[in-house]
């Protein structure tokens, strides 16, 4: 038993950079798919086709935040679970060509912890990131050329207005705080930390996501509904 979860644990470690990269790649597409979502279509003049149905502005604008929030991140999590089973599968031969047991009964709890985690981090990005999810949309919609110049340059200009102006820079806190922190709502901390004895994992302190996820403080924290 002890094997079976310090296997388990081997396999989580290897998952979650996986995830990690995935996840910032993700980013970097729904960053650019909400920039070209109406830019695009206003450029080429697609955007008459919806102008001929009977759809609402914002039922189109819903559809591409929608896109960008649920279907990408969903098949970011399905990239992500058929890559993991390809890395395990190849792992798992490996050591079992190489005369030890293999990880085989371990897959299924490790894959389902990390894919859990995954849709959890998710989620809260969709309700944390929503603001800048509005902005880039918002550019999208108005600019006429150079969008990512447009979504860029205006925060800047205010941030640096306010330092020069005021001597303060509580908007370019903001910000700060908007885009690299938050998950400390979404996750306690990490109070356990991984024992390492004679050179393996120490199962019953390595912590899952479980331990980690705060849901509630998420659902209850009013600068997630607010932003």
């Amino acid at each position: 038993e002890m094997e079976h979860a310090d296997m388990g644990v081997g396999l989580r470690l290897m998952l979650l950079p996986i995830a990690a990269i995935l996840n910032i790649v993700m980013t970097f597409v729904i960053i650019f798919y909400y920039l070209d979502a109406l830019y695009a279509e206003r450029k080429d003049r697609s955007i008459l086709f919806w102008k001929s149905l009977p759809v609402s502005d914002l039922q189109v604008v819903g559809s591409k935040y929608l896109t960008g929030i649920v279907a990408i991140p969903l098949i970011t999590v399905a990239v992500f679970i058929v890559t993991a089973l390809l890395v395990m599968l190849v792992g798992g031969i490996t050591i079992s060509m190489a005369g030890a047991a293999g990880p085989w009964s371990a897959i299924p709890g490790a894959l389902a912890q990390v894919t859990g985690a995954f849709l959890y981090t998710l989620a809260f990005q969709a309700l944390w990131y929503a603001p800048f999810d509005g902005w880039l949309l918002l550019v999208s919609a108005y600019a006429r050329r150079a969008v990512l110049g447009w979504a860029v340059l205006p925060p800047v200009l205010v941030a640096v207005a306010e330092r020069t102006l005021l001597g303060t820079t509580r908007f370019l806190e903001l910000l700060r705080y908007r885009i690299t922190g938050g998950f400390e709502l979404a996750f306690s901390g990490g109070q356990q930390q991984v024992l390492i004895d004679g050179g393996r994992f120490s199962y019953s302190a390595f912590p899952t996501i479980g331990d980690l996820a705060t849901p509630l403080r998420v659902l209850t924290a009013p600068s997630v509904w607010v932003g």
